[in-house]
């Protein structure tokens, strides 16, 4: 039986009431989660796209127009990376069919569907009758069997008699398509080396016209060899890997910088450039052959025209004149770095072992007395005009002038202003956000503080400013508050994102969560009245 996922979904968001894992259906492009997809099983090619399926999703690009076209994940029918077994495109109508552990999965992209055929059986191979090649799909399994996939019959059919080997259009194995474009094998030491590693070919396909090759790699995502000209190009898509640190806006795109995931030993840290249409991306290992010497981003911002990041390895400068990174022998009081905040004396930096101000691009580095509890990490930062709010696990401090000597004592009682953890801070126009543990405190234009509880969000870990409202992130999920109606809107629930929310950005147009599984965009329309 046919299971029709995306396309039963678009008509069902209309009848069919969510379940408790998610808190809406979502419809394509409301969102959309990106990741590593660095590491090819299996490559397919038509003549207006090519198709990769990775670790992280199946992935699509778009040939015509040199652009990606949104990643096909387990949320739309996908049936996940490691159990493909057998790629091939369809000549017919551009759609592309998948062979798996026990199912044949179609997808046709113009539609945005997804077909799911059970066979119970694994799939060994896949090809079509070029005497017939309207006829139907021919499926080979493990057992030596065959099955027709007839067009629009949703049921495989087991035959008996095959067409023979040179009547077939077969997946081409990637020693057939070497053999056939041999100047590609050479390219791949030279072109295939980054950051100390050096990566190969997993797999391969021709685009109808066998002019051009496509090839899978095991960690630098999918390439492609032109043979007019004798050249590896990579396409660059997604992450740099699928834990997200930290993000931060960039006009008309998004950076991010990754978060290590213990058990990966392939993990490269770094930064990824993704375009807000998710058409393009450009992804940074760091300089030469070592590569970033961080394993983790923790905050992302932009000063002195260009981005900052923090890390476990200090303050990493993006681009521009400077490019070792900040850290203790420059005179921080710590390597570890988990809050920036640029103001009009400099960039804050907050620490696992206090505060600190960066002067003149990085050059001076000034440290502050002020502190909460002597030594204490500051992990949150956020200006106020002239001040600086700082919060970390001992509670909240206000620095209540930022300019001159950075010698500022607490409040006058000596004692932080709240003692609560504080997971993350905000300004937003006239108001300070602080999120806490379980909740957020705002305090308005009087100096009032007004205690909120967003609903089902777990323990909170981000937020972010959007116009009159503040964005609210937690283990759980996403929600927006608007301080004039004191209302949560959930943006994200359980089972809506794919891991914890790390951090949150708000555009125009999209909000973007940086999850420890990936990042996730979401359409602003769908869920913000």
């Amino acid at each position: 039986m046919t299971l029709r996922i995306a396309g039963a979904a678009l008509l069902a968001a209309l009848f069919t009431t969510p379940t408790a894992a998610q808190t809406r259906i979502w419809r394509p492009d409301e969102r959309v989660v990106l990741r590593d997809y660095g590491v090819v099983f299996q490559v397919a090619a038509t003549n207006d796209a090519v198709y990769a399926a990775t670790s992280g999703g199946l992935i699509v690009y778009d040939a015509r127009f040199d652009r990606w076209l949104p990643p096909v994940t387990e949320l739309d029918g996908y049936p996940g990376g490691e159990v493909v077994t057998a790629m091939l495109g369809d000549p017919s109508d551009e759609s592309l069919w998948i062979g798996a552990v026990d199912e044949v999965v179609h997808y046709l992209p113009r539609m945005q569907l997804v077909e799911r055929y059970p066979v119970s059986q694994l799939i060994e191979s896949m090809f079509f009758d070029r005497t017939d090649p309207i006829g139907g799909l021919y499926v080979g399994t493990a057992n030596r069997e065959w099955y027709v996939i007839a067009r629009g019959s949703g049921i495989p059919v087991r035959v008996f008699r095959s067409p023979p080997s040179g009547d077939r259009t077969v997946i081409p194995t990637l020693n057939a398509v070497l053999r056939q474009f041999p100047a590609a094998d050479p390219l791949q030491a030279a072109v295939l080396s980054e950051a100390g590693r050096q990566y190969r070919y997993t797999s391969a396909a021709t685009e109808p016209m066998n002019r051009i090759a496509y090839f899978g790699t095991n960690g630098l995502g999918l390439v492609r060899y032109d043979a007019g000209v004798a050249r590896v190009e990579r396409l660059p898509f997604g992450l740099l890997a699928d834990g997200v640190g930290a993000l931060a806006l960039d006009g008309g795109a998004v950076l991010v910088g990754t978060a290590d995931n213990p058990g990966d030993r392939a993990y490269t840290p770094g930064f990824s450039w993704v375009s807000a249409n998710l058409e393009q991306s450009r992804l940074d290992r760091g300089p030469g052959s070592i590569g970033y010497r961080f394993r983790e981003v923790r905050d992302l911002v932009r000063w002195e025209d260009q981005f900052w990041a923090a890390t476990d390895a200090g303050v990493v400068p993006l681009g521009g004149g400077r490019s070792s990174a900040i850290d203790r022998q420059a005179g921080l009081p710590a390597n570890d770095i988990y809050a920036l905040a640029p103001s009009p004396d400099g960039l804050w930096v907050g620490t696992a072992r206090g505060l600190a101000l960066l002067r003149d691009g990085g050059v001076t580095v000034e440290l502050a007395e002020a502190t909460i509890g002597a030594g204490a990490m500051i992990s949150a930062l956020a200006v106020e005009g002239t001040g600086l709010w700082a919060g970390g696990p001992n509670g909240l401090l206000f620095l209540p002038e930022g300019t001159g000597r950075v010698t500022m004592a607490a409040l006058t009682s000596g004692e932080p202003l709240l003692g609560d953890r504080v997971a993350a801070l905000a300004v937003v126009g006239r108001r300070v956000v602080v999120a806490t543990g379980d909740g957020i405190l705002w305090r308005g234009a009087d100096g009032r503080w007004t205690h909120e509880t967003p609903p089902g969000l777990g323990r909170l870990t981000a937020l972010a400013a959007d116009g009159d409202g503040v964005w609210v992130g937690g283990e759980l999920g996403a929600a927006h508050f608007t301080f004039d109606t004191r209302e949560f809107q959930t943006g994200a629930g359980a089972g809506d994102l794919p891991g914890r929310v790390t951090d949150l950005a708000a555009s125009e147009d999209y909000l973007w969560a940086a999850t420890d599984r990936g990042l996730v965009r979401i359409e602003k329309r769908v869920v913000v009245r």
